[in-house]
């Protein structure tokens, strides 16, 4: 069931909605960790960084999967987070 969701979620392109406000004013350094879902992280992962900004912020991700993907999805995180703060 898990995996059916997290496919319909990669193949709809969706955000799901983030339960709970998370406070990151006050770090300077935040870990994003996550599980491989579909040879990427988690569509989650892209509401966090829809909305909030992380300027200023050290990003540090890194993945639960053992070595599958970790690059690609690692330099795909990378190029999201880059590309939100340019605008």
């Amino acid at each position: 069931a898990l995996a059916r969701l997290a496919k319909k979620e990669h193949d709809e392109d969706q955000r799901p909605a983030i339960r709970n406000k998370i406070d990151i004013e006050g770090y300077d350094r935040i870990y994003i960790g996550y599980p491989m879902w579909w040879y990427t992280f988690p569509m989650i992962i892209y509401t966090f960084f829809d909305k909030y900004d992380f300027s200023g912020k050290t990003i540090i991700p890194f993945n639960t999967h053992m070595l599958w993907c970790v690059e690609q999805s690692t330099n795909t995180l990378c190029i999201s987070i880059i590309w939100r703060s340019l605008f």
